[in-house]
């Protein structure tokens, strides 16, 4: 009698177990997948197209005189939009000369500061010079994906996957099964124990 409890209870609390981890997982899984979702939908993805435009574009205009990084005949241009507003940018890129003769003071503080030396003005779109600055400032976010070390991808089978708290049915037949199997084991025990009792009353006749 005494063993078939210790068996029934023994199966209760790995059956509490069981549902605890599979919990778990379910929502580990559920976790995960709401990170991929996030992840797949952030914005800020490079535009690959535009990124080589604006590349040509920088090669062909400005890379004769200016580096992102580093000082040349002109400043280093990383961050340009972190200090100056697009407008202004394309004005200036447009007709320095004019903004440096009407008085603008940004115009004339590079002017000085660059030994006097005019900037000439470029025969280009403001269009055109939008696809350079999204190239300024984007490639370096390209260098740092680039540099990304790739995640191993973690083996899975798509036929197994954790029980969920939604999954009504496999929860159903689990614990229908799970009592099935303790009403066995505890109507085995009990019959064996019956049994025994009456072979002793028989041998005590």
């Amino acid at each position: 009698m005494n063993i078939a409890r210790s068996i029934a209870f023994s199966l209760f609390l790995a059956s509490l177990q069981f549902n605890h981890t599979y919990a778990q997982e379910g929502n580990g899984e559920s976790q995960s997948e709401l990170e991929q979702t996030a992840e797949s939908s952030e914005p800020g993805s490079l535009d690959e197209e535009l990124l080589a435009k604006g590349e040509d574009l920088f090669t062909r205009n400005c890379k004769a005189c200016h580096n992102l990084d580093m000082r040349l005949v002109g400043p280093a241009l990383a961050g340009a939009t972190d200090r100056r507003s697009e407008d202004w940018i394309i004005k200036f890129v447009q007709g320095s000369n004019a903004m440096i003769a009407a008085g603008d003071s940004l115009a004339n503080a590079l002017f000085m500061a660059y030994n006097q030396v005019e900037m000439p003005d470029q025969a280009v779109t403001g269009d055109e010079i939008r696809d350079i600055l999204y190239y300024i400032d984007n490639i370096g976010k390209k260098k740092e994906v680039g540099s990304d070390i790739p995640r191993p991808a973690i083996a899975s089978s798509s036929s197994l996957r954790p029980l969920k708290f939604t999954d009504y049915r496999l929860w159903l037949i689990y614990t229908v099964t799970v009592l099935l199997l303790i009403s066995a084991v505890y109507f085995k025990a009990e019959t064996e124990a019956l049994k025994a009792s009456q072979e002793n009353a028989t041998e005590g006749n």
